[in-house]
């Protein structure tokens, strides 16, 4: 494990998909608290 928090190969679809999905989901989350 290289940093990875996964847990698992990086290069697994759906895991790279939810990670897109929650890191736009934490700059929404961002940009309503400024």
């Amino acid at each position: 494990m290289q940093g990875n928090p996964w847990g698992i190969s990086e290069n697994k679809e759906p895991v790279s998909s939810f990670a897109k999905i929650m890191e736009e989901e934490l700059a929404k989350q961002l940009h309503l608290e400024e």
